[in-house]
């Protein structure tokens, strides 16, 4: 995910600029009244986008805290040596993700247009009026920017849950066959490699990912291990087992906790760039429209 940050002085403050110091070379009726539908429709994108950026925002605080809470309560399960019941249901979970990502994808294609359209304006030849309209081309393009960033993450999420689904699906009270049941479970995590390998992880998580991918290979060793410890009655295999399946449980948690610290990282960071250089950016062309909006 591209983390961008912008220097020097914004189209918007040289908008403000401009009108504040009344420069002005005249300009023709007809320029005028092209000049007011730019600056009313860049108001009226401005207002569209306070609604996305809330929503954006309630979105990344509403992952953090849910996942930051999920590991916490896993390790203390962990530390006491009981089960770890998740917090909410993982379907659950993953339905109000996917909820939530249909409806910023469909704020993002609304921007989009937005934008598109904004970047067909010609210019008024009333100079504070076009720098006005290219800190909106900058703000909508800011915009539609974080919103693809968090939809490639929540992507990646989604994509990640539904490999997992040969494991779900086996539930081990409908097997008396403990063999049968380590045989399916040996090609449930076989899948879920295979699957997983295809999924387009990005990049700052390629390293846990990757990790974590070689503890679900190895899942696949052990149950495959299990399988035959039972078959065979081996005693000493199925202790070596008892200690492999604790390795990679561990590892499993570890790597599972860097990838969501990595996923929250991007989230945070999204959040960052609203509340600071988009929130600027906003404020100056609100600004600067309302001035622009009076004067012509």
């Amino acid at each position: 995910m591209n983390v961008r940050f912008y220097h020097g002085v914004s189209a918007a403050v040289l908008a403000m600029s401009l009108v504040l110091s009344g420069c002005s070379s005249g300009p023709s009726a007809e320029a005028k009244t092209n000049a007011k539908k730019e600056i009313k429709e860049i108001q009226a994108a401005m207002s569209q986008s306070e609604t996305v950026t809330d929503f954006m925002l309630q979105y990344i605080d509403w992952q953090v805290s849910t996942s930051e809470a999920e590991m916490t309560k896993q390790h203390e399960a962990i530390d006491a040596g009981i089960a770890y019941v998740p917090i909410v249901d993982p379907q659950t979970q993953y339905d109000q993700v996917k909820t939530i990502a249909d409806e910023l994808a469909g704020y993002g294609n609304n921007l989009q247009g937005l934008l598109d359209q904004m970047k067909l304006y010609e210019d008024t030849g009333i100079e504070q009026v076009d720098a006005t309209r290219d800190a909106g081309i900058e703000y909508l393009t800011r915009m539609t920017s974080a919103i693809k960033d968090l939809l490639s993450i929540s992507d990646f999420y989604m994509a990640e849950f539904n490999a997992f689904a040969p494991i779900r699906a086996i539930d081990i009270n409908t097997y008396t066959d403990r063999t049968v049941y380590a045989s399916d479970m040996t090609d449930a995590f076989g899948m879920v490699y295979e699957a997983s390998q295809k999924i387009d992880c990005p990049e700052y998580m390629s390293q846990p990912w990757q990790q974590y991918m070689k503890q679900i290979a190895n899942y696949e060793i052990l149950w495959r291990s299990m399988y035959v410890g039972w078959y065979l009655d081996d005693p000493l295999r199925q202790a070596a087992n008892i200690y492999m399946s604790q390795r990679v449980d561990k590892l499993l948690v570890k790597y599972g906790d860097k990838l969501t610290v990595d996923f929250n990282l991007q989230f945070t960071q999204v959040g960052s760039r609203l509340n600071t250089e988009i929130a600027t950016l906003k404020k100056e062309l609100n600004d600067a429209c309302a001035k622009l909006a009076s004067s012509l």
